[in-house]
C-alpha cells in the first residue's frame, strides 16, 4: 500500500493518497519502519494541501521515527529538516 500511496502522489491523486495513508497510519503498529515514510508523506499532502500546521506535526513524526531508528539514515534526516525548513519559509 505504501507504494501505491506514493503512485497516487506521483500522479497528483492528493485525495486517494491521504486516504491510502491514513488507512497505513491506523493499521501499522507504532514501531513499524515504514511509519517514517507515512507520515513523510501524510506531510507533503499536508504542504500540496497548504494546512502547514498539520504538515510541520506529520514531518516531526517522521523525523523522530528517522532519528530513532537503526543505523540512523543521515540523507533522511536531512530531507526532513529541509522540508520542516521549507514549510517555516512559507509560513515566514
Amino acid at each position: 500500500l505504501l507504494l501505491f500511496g506514493d503512485l497516487l502522489y506521483q500522479i497528483s491523486k492528493y485525495k486517494l493518497a491521504e486516504d491510502i495513508f491514513l488507512r497505513l497510519l491506523k493499521e501499522l503498529p507504532p514501531n513499524d519502519q515504514k511509519m517514517n515514510r507515512v507520515n513523510y508523506f501524510l506531510g507533503l499532502l499536508a504542504y500540496h494541501g497548504e494546512e502547514y500546521k498539520k504538515c510541520l506535526v506529520y514531518y516531526h513524526k517522521a523525523l523522530t521515527a528517522v532519528e530513532s531508528a537503526q543505523p540512523t539514515n543521515i540523507l533522511n534526516i536531512a530531507e526532513l529538516y529541509n522540508c520542516i525548513g521549507e514549510v517555516h519559509r512559507v509560513l515566514g
